[in-house]
């Protein structure tokens, strides 16, 4: 694929409006086959998304600080 930036909106989505804005402040400026990658890492606890905005009471994360693995909404955006 050669695709360069992915853009898009969602409506009426199961998910948490929390959970997607971090999700998508991670992946943000980067290339749509990149993303997907990441997100899978994240599908797989193989990394972490890092919580920098709605971060109270979460655990930290080893090398990024609080963090969470929001496995349904990153399926979602994935799907999406």
């Amino acid at each position: 694929m050669d695709y360069h930036i992915a853009e898009g909106s969602g409506t009426n989505l199961s998910i948490s409006h929390k959970h997607a804005k971090e999700i998508l402040g991670f992946i943000k400026g980067m290339n749509v086959d990149k993303a997907i990658m990441r997100l899978e890492n994240v599908l797989a606890h193989m990394e972490a998304i890092p919580f920098l905005r709605f971060n109270r009471k979460i655990g930290h994360r080893p090398g990024i600080g609080p963090g969470r693995y929001p496995e349904k909404a990153c399926t979602e955006i994935i799907l999406f």
